[in-house]
């Protein structure tokens, strides 16, 4: 009598689920390769600052404490004073 295994040897069932995953292989390899391009070329490195053309010292007493002492403006969120950045 013949184990289960040795069952689907016989019927081919081996050769095609090797020929699947093959297939499935090189589908993800053809995805992959239309799609990382896309996702690379749409990467961005953050935001981009408008030119400022000069630091200005934190006046705002509850950022004192921080490890810099100064700041641009408009700063990312758009805040325009620092009285404004403060407030949020």
């Amino acid at each position: 009598m013949k184990q289960p295994g040795e069952m689907c040897r016989d019927f081919g069932h081996d050769r095609v689920s090797r020929s699947v995953r093959r297939d499935v292989s090189m589908l993800w390899l053809i995805v992959l390769s239309i799609m990382l391009p896309a996702a690379c070329s749409a990467y961005k490195r953050g935001p981009e600052l408008p030119h400022h053309g000069r630091c200005e010292p934190i006046t705002v007493p509850f950022c004192k404490e921080i490890p810099y002492n100064e700041t641009i403006m408009p700063n990312l969120l758009n805040h325009v004073k620092q009285e404004d950045a403060g407030l949020d």
